[in-house]
């Protein structure tokens, strides 16, 4: 039975969904001024394989991850993540995370048509769904703690009132326990993600994934003017609510808000005694970072 490891799953994962991710994480570092040497020491491969990745379009890959399933949009959405990881040097959270998002593939057997596509003799198999991804939710936050902690700017983001990260895992929502704090010019968090560790964002993106599955990360930031030009510069979708005067209504106003349509932002005026806050809303907790990240460059820019 030798020919079964023809279409061994794992090897089948990195033919047909890391090879053209790799294609077009290389087109995207290409264009943003990154040699082809440099491209291949990020990625673990040469330059002449950098030059051949290039030569072929990103349309090219976009049609062949289409092909197992892939939408554009979640692709992007994955190379948001990682080119922004990268951008902040955090290659450890770039690798850990698109790790996990293709071994996802497997373990939610979303790949198994295509793998029953290239081996029809195995159609009930499931073997996938024993692969499991240790502490996935959790891991998730604490890439996208590093990597917003990895930018200086980040700082100028964090409210009075302190910043979370919260993302639904199965069991519910999960975050940082005493919030994230700025000390010196650093983020720091004192202890690691927990269950229901940050309860208001916990009830609110509760709220908000019930309106839309796709959403599950928030993380709250400071909210005025400049922000909003920054918003606006990234063609983020946002919407502004309050005023709100407890922390219920504030659920309240940004939940009806949600209903009406998706956001990717929304902003509360706060009211008596509630700090205006922003709140930026992700598929995954890396995604929301990766919002974060640009907005806090833009912000940058802006205060220079």
């Amino acid at each position: 039975m030798a020919f079964l490891w023809t279409v061994f799953p794992l090897e089948l994962l990195s033919e047909k969904v890391m090879q053209p991710l790799k294609g077009l994480i290389a087109h995207e570092l290409s264009r943003r001024g990154l040699s082809q040497s440099k491209v291949g020491q990020i990625l673990g491969i040469s330059q002449p394989a950098v030059s051949a990745y290039l030569k072929l379009d990103r349309e090219h890959y976009e049609r062949r991850l289409a092909d197992v399933g892939l939408s554009k949009e979640e692709v992007n959405r994955l190379l948001d993540v990682v080119v922004m990881a990268v951008d902040q040097q955090n290659y450890p959270e770039a690798i850990e995370y698109l790790n996990n998002f293709v071994l996802s593939l497997l373990s939610s057997l979303r790949f198994c048509d295509v793998h029953r596509r290239a081996a029809p003799y195995l159609r009930n198999c499931d073997i996938c769904k024993n692969i499991s991804i240790v502490n996935e939710v959790k891991n998730r936050i604490i890439t996208s703690f590093n990597m917003i902690k990895s930018n200086k700017y980040v700082i100028n983001l964090v409210p009075k009132v302190l910043m979370n990260i919260v993302e639904l895992g199965g069991e519910g929502p999960i975050g940082y326990p005493g919030r994230i704090s700025v000390v010196g010019e650093s983020l720091v968090a004192t202890s690691e993600p927990q269950l229901w560790g940050a309860k208001f964002l916990g009830k609110l993106i509760l709220n908000i994934n019930n309106i839309h599955r796709n959403i599950k990360a928030v993380i709250n930031i400071r909210y005025d003017e400049n922000i909003i030009n920054c918003i606006k510069k990234y063609n983020y979708e946002y919407v502004i609510v309050g005023p709100s005067n407890t922390e219920e209504e504030t659920i309240e106003n940004i939940t009806a808000a949600m209903r009406v349509r998706s956001y990717d932002v929304v902003l509360d005026r706060g009211g008596v005694g509630i700090e205006a806050n922003g709140y930026v809303f992700g598929f995954d907790a890396p995604d929301a970072a990766a919002k974060i990240l640009k907005i806090a460059q833009c912000g940058a820019g802006a205060q220079r």
